[in-house]
């Protein structure tokens, strides 16, 4: 491969990468070779009658978040009720179905009062500005999808959509995924770029919005098909089916016979759920036969309903609505929850992937594809049995009283990427790519540790013993930053860039990083620019591996920054 053109060709699918300044500052847009692990930043406690959510760091942990309480029992009771929001989130939105979370009787249109969850509002405001700061936007159909290699899989972070645990992703919904991104590289040779899927995940609140602005291509969030989403979304044909939807009470919430029992009693669901649809045509037929309505109570989307069943176990709510198979599962780890089979509120819930309504490739491909991982398939119910009969992740975290802390690692990398002015999360990012965080990894050729540095390189930075995690990390980084000054220091070159060129320098090497500048400008491109340009020059003169090793790195960085605005978030609205 010797020409521009066929250097081009190769790099359709990539597209610029994203690092976020030590100020914060959002740089250029991004993509992930593969789908991203996730740094989740939760410690929950619960102390007298509030709980204290405090972020934490941590490598690859299944998250917290199904078993999280996260509002406080006074906060929740404080018996005002506020209207819907306005619009929308994000720009442009005036979809009804994303309106922001509101406390809300029994129709829409009742008194304005305060509305106490204003901090996430403006939170999940941000959220999307962010979001569309870091994404590039594309509508574009499956066709376009494949020539440039990826599909964007917008999710949420739940036990059955997406998790990471000890290094590996897990998930009901990511496991299916990921057999759908088999499915459409079936017939490539390995020597092929292959069609990879990035996993974005947001708020539930969000999803929609994010798909139709084209931040994403697929939404895999096990939600059910409902007529107000089909009225904003295509669905792709179910893969799950005979779903109920079951009420879910505290052991001493009383004796509950029929929905009539209901009648005037508080039930917390998430705003813009399924649960939410059916509890208003609910209040519709108890109005009807001049019964109180229920007190429909309305939770952020940043809440899924496994924590909201944790929430009824503590007796901070009293009564929720939750999936039969989901139910079943939580509260078997759960002594303080009910399931109340016989009190249904939807008796055939159907789950899909959701697309945009313009996107009928994308949808007739999931429609052929689901048929071999639907309810009644070898692999659909492997994966659902794996994931919602005899879970061993959430087993494992229900019996914890208190998260540990979530990484031993993170304080060294706040450390030292203060001292070198390097962000704290890239320089995690990149110990994921090299180590996957194992303070005992060697390689091949003698590199080791977390940072997999040389011992003769970490002399050179003044550091003999990089045994120990702390030398290893701040041998590492001061290497890092090292390149960073001694080869790309010219003005020309970007902040942006400057880290990237330093990043492909430290796997390959800072002489064949300068002449795979020299390779960029021959090929007519710019050698001061890392994304499609110099990482092309790079591809001819070095290989694809140092252009694998930067893509990561910023695939990590991202999912990591994700999750922790997301932990942020959390602590808002406490």
């Amino acid at each position: 491969m010797n020409t521009r053109e066929e250097l081009q060709s190769a790099f359709e699918e990539y597209r610029s990468g994203t690092f976020i300044k030590h100020s914060g500052e959002i740089m250029d847009s991004g993509q992930q070779l593969r789908p991203a692990p996730v740094l989740m930043l939760y410690y929950l406690k619960m102390r007298d009658v509030g709980i204290t959510i405090m972020s934490m760091t941590r490598d690859y942990v299944f998250l917290g978040i199904l078993f999280g309480l996260i509002m406080a029992a006074a906060f929740l009771f404080s018996g005002k009720d506020a209207p819907p929001g306005p619009g929308g989130i994000g720009p442009g939105s005036s979809s009804p179905a994303l309106v922001p979370f509101a406390a809300q009787d029994q129709e829409p249109d009742q008194e304005t009062q305060s509305d106490p969850y204003q901090a996430y509002r403006e939170q999940l405001q941000e959220q999307m500005r962010m979001v569309s700061d870091i994404l590039d936007q594309r509508k574009g159909d499956l066709s376009e999808m494949i020539e440039k290699r990826e599909i964007r899989v917008l999710t949420t972070f739940t036990l059955g959509n997406y998790f990471v645990h000890k290094g590996q992703e897990y998930g009901y919904e990511y496991s299916k995924m990921e057999e759908f991104r088999k499915f459409l590289n079936e017939g490539r040779s390995r020597r092929e770029l292959q069609v990879e899927f990035y996993y974005i995940p947001l708020p539930y609140d969000v999803l929609i919005e994010a798909l139709n602005m084209g931040y994403g291509d697929i939404v895999a969030a096990n939600l059910t098909i409902t007529p107000e989403r089909e009225a904003q979304v295509a669905f792709s044909d179910p893969y799950r089916w005979g779903i109920k939807e079951v009420l879910v009470s505290h052991k001493d919430s009383g004796d509950i016979k029929s929905r009539d029992d209901l009648a005037g009693r508080r039930i917390h669901v998430r705003e813009n759920s399924s649960y939410h649809s059916s509890l208003l045509r609910l209040n519709k037929d108890l109005t009807a036969r001049k019964l109180k309505p229920i007190r429909i109570e309305l939770l952020p989307g940043l809440i899924n309903t496994g924590e909201i069943i944790q929430m009824v176990d503590s007796g901070v709510v009293q009564l929720t609505v939750a999936d039969s198979h989901l139910a079943k599962i939580t509260a078997e780890l759960l002594d303080g929850v009910r399931i109340h089979d016989h009190i249904t509120f939807n008796e055939d819930v159907r789950f899909g992937w959701m697309v945009r309504k313009n996107n009928p490739e994308l949808k007739a491909s999931l429609d052929r594809f689901v048929k071999t991982v639907k309810k009644g398939t070898l692999t659909g119910n492997i994966f659902f049995n794996r994931y919602y009969k005899d879970n061993p992740w959430a087993r494992e975290y229900a019996q914890k009283k208190d998260l540990e802390e979530l990484t031993q690692y993170a304080p060294l990398f706040q450390k030292y990427g203060e001292m070198y002015d390097i962000d704290w999360l890239l320089i995690a990012a990149q110990s994921f790519q090299e180590s996957r965080f194992d303070p005992n990894a060697r390689s091949r050729t003698g590199a080791q540790g977390l940072m997999q540095l040389l011992p003769s390189t970490a002399k050179d930075m003044g550091i003999e013993d990089i045994s120990t995690p702390e030398n290893n990390v701040h041998a590492g980084v001061k290497y890092l930053r090292w390149i960073m000054d001694r080869y790309f220091s010219e003005g020309d070159i970007n902040d942006d860039d400057r880290v990237r060129f330093a990043l492909a320098a430290y796997n390959a090497g800072p002489a064949n990083i300068r002449r795979s500048r020299t390779s960029a400008t021959q090929l007519g491109y710019d050698a001061n620019r890392w994304f499609n340009h110099t990482e092309l020059g790079t591809m001819q003169r070095v290989g694809l591996e140092p252009v694998h090793y930067v893509r990561n790195i910023n695939k990590y960085y991202l999912s990591f920054r994700l999750s922790l605005t997301l932990g942020e978030m959390k602590k808002e609205i406490r």
